[in-house]
């Protein structure tokens, strides 16, 4: 079992990059008709699980020691800012792109609102449908980088959660997670607002889904899971049925899994260590999967505007993207890297953090 006082959870970093890659194929095979892993949305919900965990993991004691918010703030910005400003900027150099295509509709407007309420890390209730190579996208809320409507309610969820701690003086609550659980699925199984958050029309109904599954994570910190003896049968069993999960093609299976087979895979694949070349390709997509979640669409959208790739096969396509993104990733996290380390440096001088050797 990992050392709890310096413990790197390897599984679970290896399945948040595998999930990662999972999103990005789906996005790409959405848009040129192979609709490979139909499921793979579902990775959302494992990811705000796991940062429930995460957060709760590595921020839940010092909040409760008096840990600022602003020292939180600082912390969480640093950690995520970088790469979705770099995102941003791609999009909105693919979207400049757009305005001289003369098959596109899209106005200087358009893209003007969407940078400013981008910048802000704010959601652009447009209705309006942006290109995405010979596709389309119809009511996303950050049109510029569609994934990042994620961001903005991981921020949300991480704001709520200090509150929550400083207020209540602990990490999770049954009830919370129970009202918020039932009014998604009420949302998502009753209304048919399936994997909701993304657009304008189902933007509200991210609230209750980000809160119930960001405190599971919460939650199955707070039990200690985590420090119990793990075992290799349940954690690949847990893989597994994830990686299932990304191939169903029923929505309604897939929501439920959001709440079952995710906090699952969590709480089983964080108790069990492994070593040598396994645990280093684990480290390596644990590091590689906010660069691909955050960096893929645009990416994606900027490649389709100035080459050719959209008019070859789709499985050559879905490759050569897939492989030029991973190319991409690499560095970019060597550059974030470099960026929080200096921006950190620099807070810690102006005694906003304490000096941080590693962030989440």
């Amino acid at each position: 079992m990992n050392d709890s006082r310096s413990q790197r959870f390897d599984l679970l970093d290896g399945l948040r990059g595998i999930a990662a890659i999972a999103v990005m194929i789906y996005h790409v095979t959405e848009h040129n008709g192979l609709n490979w892993i139909p499921g793979a949305w579902v990775a959302v919900d494992l990811f705000f699980v796991l940062s429930g965990f995460i957060i709760a993991y590595s921020y839940g004691e010092k909040i409760l020691s008096g840990m600022s918010w602003r020292e939180f703030l600082v912390v969480r910005m640093v950690r995520l800012a970088p790469l979705y400003y770099i995102g941003l900027a791609l999009g909105l150099v693919a979207a400049v792109l757009l305005l001289h295509d003369a098959r596109h509709s899209l106005s200087a407007t358009q893209v003007e609102r969407a940078a400013v309420l981008g910048f802000a890390w704010l959601p652009d209730h447009n209705w309006a449908t942006w290109p995405v190579g010979a596709s389309e996208v119809s009511d996303t809320v950050f049109p510029l980088n569609d994934p990042a409507w994620s961001l903005f309610f991981e921020l949300f969820v991480n704001i709520f959660f200090v509150w929550y701690v400083k207020r209540y003086h602990r990490l999770s609550n049954w009830k919370l997670i129970a009202v918020s659980g039932a009014a998604c699925l009420i949302a998502s199984l009753g209304f048919k607002w399936f994997n909701p958050g993304w657009s304008t029309a189902n933007f509200i109904y991210a609230f209750p889904r980000v809160t119930a599954e960001f405190f599971i994570g919460t939650l199955i910190y707070s039990f200690g899971f985590h420090r119990r003896p793990g075992s290799a049968v349940r954690a690949a069993v847990a893989a597994a049925c994830c990686l299932i999960v990304f191939f169903v093609r029923d929505r309604r299976v897939d929501t439920v899994s959001g709440f079952v087979v995710m906090p699952l895979a969590v709480m089983f694949m964080a108790q069990f260590s492994i070593h040598g070349a396994a645990r280093r390709a684990c480290t390596w997509l644990g590091n590689l999967s906010y660069p691909v979640y955050v960096l893929h669409f645009p990416l994606y959208r900027l490649v389709l505007e100035v080459t050719p790739l959209g008019l070859l096969n789709p499985v050559i396509q879905t490759f050569l993207m897939v492989s030029f993104v991973v190319g991409v990733c690499v560095l970019a996290t060597r550059l974030d890297a470099h960026i929080r380390g200096s921006v950190l440096q620099r807070a810690a001088r102006l005694n906003w953090v304490a000096p941080i050797p590693r962030t989440v």
